[in-house]
């Protein structure tokens, strides 16, 4: 007797990141942090942080959580003005400090494939290929 052939669809299985990409993932942004709490304001230190929430930003808007999409999206504004004033109030070192832990976890728990397509995102509104602007940009 014949086997009957299994009817299952097949699914390309999505990983989550694993603990030594999230690692070179987070590394430098935390480096860069810790030199900018010690006063060294340095453009590329800011920029670096700006980018890390542009793409846990991302995330956020392709899973649509406003809420996560809010948060990051103000972290990046303070970075923004900081990298102006050269200058953090203790209120935004906590601020970007506590967003900064949330995206940490956050990236933890996203697949490959998640961070790859909010990683293309961010790139195509950075060359100016979206037809809608990121929701920090609106």
């Amino acid at each position: 007797m014949a086997r009957k052939k299994s009817k299952r669809v097949v699914r390309s299985v999505s990983y989550l990141l694993p603990p030594n990409q999230h690692t070179d993932l987070m590394v430098q942004p935390r480096m860069h942090w810790t030199l900018i709490l010690s006063g060294n304001f340095e453009t590329e230190y800011l920029l670096s942080l700006i980018g890390l929430f542009n793409i846990a930003g991302a995330i956020a808007f392709i899973k649509k959580s406003q809420d996560l999409v809010k948060r990051y999206s103000e972290a990046q504004t303070t970075l923004l003005s900081a990298l102006k004033s050269k200058s953090l109030s203790e209120d935004e070192i906590s601020l970007i400090g506590s967003s900064l832990n949330h995206v940490d976890r956050y990236l933890g728990v996203q697949t490959k494939q998640t961070i790859r397509a909010a990683v293309e995102y961010v790139q195509s509104a950075v060359d100016g290929k979206l037809a809608c602007p990121l929701p920090n940009e609106a």
